[in-house]
Order: C-alpha cells, then sequence, then structure tokens
C-alpha cells in the first residue's frame, strides 16, 4: 500500500507550455500575484519599471515596488536597486576560480517555477500509484538545474533534489523530483563575480541560491497573504570578509506611493510601512487602496549564524533571533540587527539613496548616506535628535523591550509622523550581521513578506493590528518547524489498481464516476490553479454534467466511504 500527497493548487498545463527560457515567473499561488526575476530582482518589472508584488491578486493594487538582496562589508559589497543594466549580479554559479563563462551565464538567465500539484503527480505516476501511459515530465522538472558542469569546475550539486534511488544523480524518469517548499516555488542561481555597475564595489565572488515560495492557504489567512524568500549564500573566493552584512532592501509602495510611514518592530525582527490616515487615492494609473489602508512588511525569521563565541548569548543580545538564551552554545542566529530607511529626491543629502560601497555597507550598520551614526529619537539625525544615543533602529516606536538597539538601555517610544518629516517614498533596509564570512562559508537567510489588509474597517490602525498579528503566527509556525497548509492537502491511500475511475476521458458534455465497490457520496472540481470549481453530490447516478467547464485539464477529487483519490480529466 502507498501514500501519496496531492495538493490541489496549480498547474501541469503552465509549464509543459512555457519549455522555453523564462526570465521572470509569477508567484500567484494565494492572495498575493508576485513576480520573480533572474539577478535577485524581486517583486518588480526592472525593464518596464513596473511594480509587481500585487494584492490582493488580481484586484490590480500593488503594496511593493520592487526588492533585492545587499550583502558584504565597506570594500567587497553587492547589491542592487531598480535598474536590470546597472546591478552587480550576474546570472549563473561560480566555478572553483570564482568565476563563470558567458555560455554558463546565458544557460541560467532563467526562473525555473515548480509547483507541488507537479511535483505529487510527477511521484504518483513514477511511482506506479497514478496510470497515466501519456505521462511527459512536464519542463520545469525535467529541466530542474540540479547539477553543474564539474569539467568546467563547476559543483556537482546545484539546486536542490529529492534523489529517489540514491545514485547521486537527478533523474526524473527514475522518480528523482524537485525538493521545494510551500505549494508553488521559483528557483535562480546567481553571482556577483565581475564589475559591480551599481555600487562600485569589489566582487565579493558569492554564489547565490534564491528560492521564492507561498503556500496556497484558505484556511490560514497569514499563510495566504505571505511570500517567503528563501537564500543560500556561498563564499566561492579564497578571501575572508569581516564586518559582513546582509541586507534586505525593499521599496514598499502601497497603492499612492507618496503617502507613507515606515516603522520597525525591533523584538518581533520586522519592518513594515502604512498609509496616513486619509483615503488612498489613485495617482496616475497606479491603483490607491481607498480608505481600507493596508499594511505591509517584510519580516527576517532567520538570517545568518552568529560568529562563534564560546558562550550561550542571553536573549538580550538577539531578541528577535534564533537560540539566544536556550543552554546551547554557539548555536544562535541573527535576526534583524539594524533597521534604516532612506528616500528618493528633494531630500537632505543624508537621507537620499546610498549609491558607493561605503555607503550601502553603512547602512547595513546604522549610518547615514553621509557616514554619521543613527541617533535616537524625532529624525535620527542631528541635531534633530531626542537623546545623544547612537541606535541600530530608526522609528521603532516601543518595541525594543531590552534596549537591544541602544546598547542595553531602553528609551521612550521612536514613531515617525507629521511631526518628523512627514510622509514620504520611503525605502527600507532590514539587515542581520556583522559576521565573518569565511571562504567557503555557506550563509542560509529566511525572508518573509506580509501583506495585511482588514477589509471590514476603514482605517489605518486595523491593517496594523493584523498584520502583528500575521507576524506572530508566520514567526510561531517558522519556530516550531510547522509551516504548512491542510487545507491545500489530501492524504489518501491507494493500491496498484485503480478502485475509483472516470469515463470517457477525455470527456465532452458529461462524466461517469465507476467504483470498485465503494460509495461515493462527493465529486470536487479544480481547475488546473487549484480553484474549487464545483461540487457535485453523488445520489441516484454517478453521472455529471460538465458541459459549463471550458477545454482544458481538470482534477477531480472523488471522496468515498474511506478514502479520496484525486482523478485527471481532459475536458474536450
Amino acid at each position: 500500500m502507498k501514500k501519496i500527497n496531492l495538493i490541489l493548487l496549480s498547474t501541469l498545463l503552465f509549464c509543459c507550455l512555457n519549455s522555453f527560457t523564462q526570465t521572470s515567473q509569477q508567484i500567484d499561488i494565494n492572495n498575493i500575484n508576485a513576480r520573480v526575476n533572474t539577478k535577485g530582482f524581486l517583486f518588480g518589472d526592472p525593464n518596464n519599471f513596473l511594480p509587481g508584488f500585487e494584492a490582493p491578486k488580481g484586484s490590480g493594487k500593488h503594496s511593493v515596488y520592487i526588492a533585492n538582496l545587499w550583502l558584504g562589508n565597506a570594500t567587497n559589497l553587492a547589491a542592487s536597486s531598480y535598474f536590470i543594466d546597472t546591478t552587480d549580479f550576474y546570472n549563473g554559479p561560480l566555478n572553483n576560480l570564482g568565476t563563470t563563462d558567458p555560455s554558463v551565464e546565458a544557460q541560467y538567465n532563467k526562473v525555473w517555477k515548480v509547483t507541488k500539484t507537479e511535483i505529487d503527480y510527477h511521484i504518483g505516476v513514477t511511482t506506479g500509484v497514478i496510470i497515466d501511459p501519456g505521462y511527459v515530465v512536464p519542463s520545469n522538472i525535467a529541466d530542474w538545474p540540479a547539477h553543474g558542469n564539474v569539467s568546467m569546475g563547476y559543483e556537482h550539486h546545484l539546486a536542490p533534489f529529492i534523489d529517489f534511488n540514491n545514485d547521486n544523480f537527478y533523474e526524473p524518469l527514475d522518480g528523482d523530483y524537485p525538493d521545494i517548499k510551500g505549494d508553488m516555488a521559483t528557483y535562480i542561481i546567481y553571482n556577483d563575480y565581475s564589475t559591480h555597475n551599481f555600487s562600485g564595489g569589489q566582487p565579493i565572488k558569492a554564489e547565490i541560491h534564491q528560492m521564492v515560495y507561498a503556500y496556497g492557504c484558505n484556511n490560514d489567512e497569514a499563510l495566504n497573504n505571505t511570500i517567503f524568500v528563501d537564500y543560500k549564500i556561498i563564499n566561492k573566493s579564497t578571501s575572508t570578509y569581516n564586518n559582513f552584512y546582509f541586507g534586505m532592501w525593499s521599496d514598499i509602495d502601497i497603492g499612492n506611493p507618496t503617502n507613507e510611514y515606515v516603522q520597525c518592530d525591533v523584538n518581533r525582527g520586522c519592518y513594515f510601512q502604512f498609509n496616513e490616515e486619509a483615503t488612498d487615492v489613485n495617482i496616475g494609473s497606479t491603483l490607491g487602496y481607498g480608505d481600507y489602508h493596508p499594511t505591509q512588511g517584510v519580516v527576517i525569521l532567520a538570517g545568518p549564524y552568529k560568529d562563534n563565541d564560546g558562550s550561550d548569548n542571553p536573549i538580550n543580545e538577539g531578541p528577535n533571533g534564533i537560540g539566544f538564551g536556550d543552554g546551547i552554545m554557539d548555536n544562535e542566529r541573527l535576526g534583524m540587527t539594524s533597521f534604516m530607511h532612506h528616500i528618493s529626491g528633494g531630500a537632505s543629502p543624508w537621507l537620499r539613496l546610498p549609491s558607493t560601497a561605503f555607503q550601502l555597507h553603512g547602512i547595513m550598520d546604522a549610518y547615514w548616506a553621509d557616514t554619521t551614526h543613527l541617533k535616537y529619537g524625532w529624525v535620527g539625525h542631528e541635531p534633530h535628535i531626542t537623546v545623544n544615543i547612537p541606535a541600530r533602529f530608526v522609528y521603532p516606536g516601543s518595541s525594543d523591550s531590552y534596549g537591544y538597539g541602544t546598547s542595553g538601555f531602553p528609551q521612550a517610544s521612536w514613531t515617525k509622523d507629521n511631526s518628523t518629516l512627514g510622509t514620504l517614498d520611503n525605502k527600507s533596509v532590514g539587515s542581520m550581521g556583522p559576521i565573518t564570512f569565511e571562504p567557503g562559508n555557506v550563509v542560509e537567510l529566511e525572508i518573509a513578506y506580509i501583506f495585511a489588509q482588514d477589509n471590514t474597517t476603514t482605517g489605518v490602525q486595523p491593517g496594523k493590528n493584523l498584520f502583528i498579528q500575521y507576524v506572530d503566527h508566520i514567526k510561531n509556525l517558522y519556530t516550531n518547524n510547522n509551516i504548512s497548509c491542510s487545507s491545500t492537502t489530501n492524504l489518501f491511500e491507494n493500491e496498484q489498481q485503480n478502485d475509483i475511475t472516470i469515463y470517457p476521458n477525455p470527456a465532452n458534455d458529461y462524466v461517469t464516476v465507476q467504483t470498485n465497490n465503494q460509495s461515493v457520496s462527493i465529486v470536487n472540481f479544480y481547475s488546473i490553479e487549484g480553484k474549487l470549481l464545483q461540487t457535485s453530490q453523488l445520489a441516484n447516478t454517478n453521472k455529471i454534467n460538465i458541459e459549463k467547464f471550458q477545454q482544458g485539464i481538470y482534477f477531480l477529487e472523488v471522496i468515498s466511504e474511506n478514502k479520496k483519490e484525486i482523478l485527471k480529466l481532459i475536458k474536450n
């Protein structure tokens, strides 16, 4: 007897029709429709200068314009902002010399996208649980970038996969498949080996693996409004980098981008933006959110491991990290260790977007663009400060109960409002560090982008309250290694022979459910996107009218007295 886990929330057809190179893909399994590009550009369209984080999906409204990873120290640093032709990043893995080849760059100018539905169906067919003589392995499973060209000095293992027969090679026809997180995931590999067109910094020779994923989870609103970003960063150089930081830079634009405040929550390890208390109106072709204001934020779930120091660091040294004060020595992972913001155009020079490696590193280390340290209160820059105390978090509210950002001395609440700089087009950087990044080191980061909108109550505060609830829920799931979506999973046991069949298949107007001494009561019809289209209660007949369905592929969840089975139906 065999068991298979099928998630009814995606499509086999999409990837089969898109075997050509895709330099961008959409993560659209839940309430968010987020664009993912090559070279690490998240959520926006850097070629056409358009936002790409639509929330809610189908609304035409966007809460994030673009986002990118920053990493490095004051000399060796890689980053990007808006323009794909002036980025510090390049496509593909690095060889054992820390370089790459133009042919490899071209090969990896692609975003791979795969879904749990594809994988589970693939498992079913290759293990014999599902009988499908015409099955063709979808291209994004068949072409998964599992291996590098060893003869050219690249690593044998690249993108993660499940090696079904343990032969150390990725062979989908033998049952191997991509090892992804979530119900839908994208995967890219990129690096910073060559000229740094944005920062002017020296190359780190870092190889970056990025998986963006999401869960389609109708019974968990927090998961259904979250996009996760997982990074694996490898030092392929022979150099040791001290005072090394990682930053998540985001241009959060909640509808109209000109009327937003920025804030962070130190203990929760997140930063977020929200509109002023007024109608968020349209600006040109950009749609505003009206009077039901969302909050959009970024949560650092897990940062790099802290450098070993032979002790169990107490929680006040990392209140938003992992492993602090747990009695175990040298297992601490940093969370958000600083938070800064900046704006574009017309602002004081110290508040503008940094443009050099030294300035970019400074932002991640809580220094303004003019190299002065952040000070606590008011606008955070002398002489406009509340107290002359160096700080690591701008606008933390009252969230820093340990004084983590002020050398262990908690301060009064500090938020941004009209008494400071007013509402502006803010850009934000939540950072993690410093660490020592040694040759061969592998650093993993886990980030979550969370959108929260209360559609029942107008105003800004309901969205902020909901965002904090979502953050607590997601962090709890992550900390307990319990991120999953029960509403999208159907476990069923299936003998090698089929107990339930449907015919004709392909079908035109009607389909009949035939059982082997099973009492079938319900048949659920799902689209290839995972949307429930119809529920049929079977009583006196097992014949179901499907005239209203368009031509295409559908999944049928057939529920009998003691099991569920998933069958594929083709509608002519």
